[in-house]
């Protein structure tokens, strides 16, 4: 049976912005473990920006970027995640960071597709991929391989030409070696996979990301995974959950589901208030997922590429209680599994006495 992601789905939609009028555009790897007594979290992508709408939201020309954001932080002992200001990497989102457009590369054939912007690249053959080269002082050697298949939000037949976007992620198992500076960190554990396209003029992330914005969660431990998504504000919601062969899936409508902040931390740094621990729930016709999550370090950066407005995105690395009750007879309780929360959010738009 074919994998449901395919190279031609890293196809480069850099000359069809120029038509269809704005661009964003991503290829990112989220990659986490626990690995000499350390949380690890990994967030590797390059980024195609193209602001040609006139009136159009983004304040930039055609620009290319390489993000590497990097989280370490001390494993807590099971129920003991508590926030602390910690240090963090992030590199690749600010203004002065950006690149020329053809800084990134595109190579794709029958077999596989490679992005390449400097000595970064992002290989897809799936259901295998990998990351390979250095940016921002961060060398990568990872090789992933999906656990189960692609996870669709957009209609994987429908062209960017006709829809105006594409949407998926993968689960994956994540291995080999993180560089930081000559430090080899050996890395054996879990990552999720983004590849979004936004491609036309429909698209407004002022106004998508307002309010509670998007928000991305996932965690694994031993054969499973659990990744969602969601958009609260729009009452969207997406859940999968990779247990071994099994593959389920929590989505709303057809699914209740909450995702409730339950408490809250001033970031030292940044002075804003932001979600520390979260009670969410997806309750259906496959069952019940009940999980429990609470940080203990951060990440933030902003994107600052619109013409009015500005959104703030914060990282966290969890601890987490995570119950599966199946409709099938899966029947799950994992203690203390490693969690990863993202979350992007309006940080300001321009106000005309409204």
């Amino acid at each position: 049976m074919s994998f449901n992601i395919t190279p031609s789905n890293y196809r480069d939609h850099h000359s069809l912005a120029h038509e269809m009028g704005n661009l964003w555009e991503n290829n990112g790897w989220m990659v986490w473990d626990r690995t000499g007594g350390e949380d690890i979290l990994l967030w590797a992508s390059p980024y195609r920006l193209f602001g040609g709408q006139p009136g159009g939201p983004y304040a930039l020309g055609d620009v290319a970027l390489s993000q590497t954001l990097l989280v370490r932080a001390a494993t807590p002992a099971p129920g003991q995640a508590a926030m602390r200001d910690n240090p963090f990497l992030c590199v690749g989102y600010d203004l002065g960071d950006h690149l020329p457009a053809q800084a990134i590369q595109v190579d794709i054939d029958a077999s596989r597709a490679r992005w390449q912007v400097g000595n970064r690249q992002v290989i897809a053959r799936p259901p295998q991929w990998s990351l390979h080269g250095e940016h921002a002082g961060v060398g990568l050697d990872l090789s992933m391989q999906a656990m189960g298949p692609g996870f669709w939000f957009t209609d994987p037949q429908a062209r960017v030409e006709e829809t105006e976007e594409q949407w998926f992620v993968a689960c994956a198992r994540a291995k080999g070696v993180i560089d930081v500076q000559g430090e080899r960190i050996p890395i054996s554990g879990f990552a999720s996979h983004e590849r979004h396209v936004h491609c036309g003029v429909r698209y407004n992330p002022v106004k998508t990301l307002s309010a509670r914005g998007v928000t991305w969660h996932g965690g694994g431990a031993g054969d499973t995974q659990i990744i969602f998504l969601s958009r609260p504000s729009l009452g969207l919601a997406w859940c999968r959950l990779v247990h071994q062969d099994q593959v389920l899936d929590f989505s709303a409508p057809e699914h209740r589901y909450a995702i409730d902040e339950t408490e809250f931390w001033v970031d030292p740094q940044s002075r804003l208030q932001i979600p520390c621990a979260w009670r969410s729930t997806f309750e259906g016709p496959s069952g019940q997922v009940v999980v429990r999550a609470r940080a203990h370090a951060r990440a933030y950066y902003l994107w600052p590429h619109y013409k009015h407005g500005c959104t703030v995105l914060y990282w966290w690395l969890a601890q987490a209680n995570v119950q599966i009750r199946a409709r099938n007879g899966l029947s799950l309780e994992i203690e203390d599994m490693q969690y990863i929360v993202h979350d992007n959010r309006l940080l300001y738009r321009q106000h005309r006495n409204d």
